[in-house]
């Protein structure tokens, strides 16, 4: 579970993007999840300007109590897939963190969007009602 509240809107922009890396992993195909199950990615922290801090993590990680596999790649850290060459890994990569159906709308989306000023707007008219 995820909390965010929010202290002050902005004026524009503030939608928040949540991503479900266990349904990522549940909609890939079997032969997809079974490649991704025994690979390892190394990832840093170029992002936050400390890209001397690097880790090697599983590509798929289960959840300590309930054993859920769940993907553990994105764009901004992982840098590669230890086990491939170069151009395997940049594929692998791109389609893992490019998925389109963790974008589709609706409740099966892997990914769904908090549109806060939509929330705010319709707060502030219900308790206008």
């Amino acid at each position: 579970m995820s909390i965010l509240h929010m202290v002050k809107c902005p004026d524009t922009g503030g939608d928040t993007m949540w991503s479900s890396l266990y349904q990522a992993y549940e909609e890939l195909s079997p032969p997809m999840q079974e490649l991704c199950d025994g690979l390892t990615a190394l990832h840093d922290a170029l992002p936050h300007n400390h890209p001397e801090q690097m880790a090697i993590h599983p590509v798929v990680r289960l959840h300590p109590e309930t054993g859920r596999k769940a993907l553990y790649v994105n764009e901004h850290f992982t840098r590669r897939i230890v086990e491939m060459n170069a151009s395997e890994s940049d594929a692998l990569l791109r389609y893992l963190t490019r998925w389109e159906p963790w974008v589709r709308p609706g409740r099966l989306s892997a990914t769904s969007r908090h549109d806060r000023q939509l929330d705010q707007f319709l707060r502030q008219r219900a308790e206008a009602s």
